[in-house]
């Protein structure tokens, strides 16, 4: 009787340990969203595969709750080009917006991709397409009220084939960028005025020209980026 007592103490202390240690979930009263900027003030957004820069942008950790370790950062361009390093998030818990790391137009180039590289799994970008498992791997909320009012949250899920699908391995907020809702929008955002392109120069450091704007006409802005791209150079007289 006694033995059943014991087991029957250890069973309950047990289960309120795992209760208190239990991850938050992201949405729902309560959750990390709701803790960090109330649910009143979140609306999801689904276009958030490609990102423009609206000036100087800011990513910001704001939770992990993952055995793996975090690398964010972002992929320069619409596809292809090398993971860029932000920052890494080896905490559990909630975080006050460190680490952190600036986001420039120069470095980012005129669109690009969010990407989240974690210690024991594939690097996940923003866009699905990128992805080994074509997933969607990260889910974004517009900041709608509060001090954040006007940024992003981006949140992830790092799990292969979309794993528990709980999306709060990693929380970043990020603002000074916006998402970019269709190809054919990055050339009226970005192609049809004035735009600085660079080029690599001695010892890895940029350097810029700039070219005149291109008009890129509303028939062709349902084209593809890479056709309005090619457009845009060949009226800069051939650009690479």
């Amino acid at each position: 009787m006694k033995r059943l007592v014991k087991v029957g103490v250890v069973c309950l202390l047990s289960a309120i340990v795992g209760s208190a240690n239990a991850e938050p979930v992201l949405l729902g009263s309560g959750g990390i969203l709701d803790t960090l900027y109330g649910l009143d003030n979140i609306v999801e957004i689904y276009n958030d595969e490609l990102w423009t820069n609206t000036g100087e942008g800011l990513a910001a950790a704001r939770g992990r709750w993952a055995g793996y370790v975090q690398d964010f950062g972002y992929l320069p361009g619409i596809s292809g080009e090398e993971f860029e390093h932000l920052f890494s998030v080896s905490t559990i818990g909630y975080l006050d917006g460190a680490p952190s790391e600036v986001l420039l137009p120069e470095e980012t180039g005129v669109v690009f991709r969010f990407g989240d590289d974690p210690s024991g799994a594939p690097l996940w970008s923003s866009q699905a397409g990128d992805n080994s498992d074509g997933a969607d791997h990260m889910r974004t909320f517009l900041i709608t009220g509060g001090e954040s009012a006007g940024s992003y949250a981006i949140c992830w899920e790092d799990l292969p084939n979309l794993g528990d699908m709980d999306y709060q391995d990693l929380v970043v907020e990020v603002n000074g960028v916006a998402p970019v809702p269709e190809p054919a929008t990055v050339a009226l955002l970005g192609l049809s005025t004035v735009v600085l392109l660079r080029r690599r120069g001695a010892y890895g450091r940029a350097k810029y020209r700039t070219y005149p704007a291109v008009n890129i006409s509303s028939s062709e802005s349902g084209k593809t980026l890479q056709a309005a791209v090619a457009k845009y150079k060949a009226g800069c007289g051939g650009i690479k």
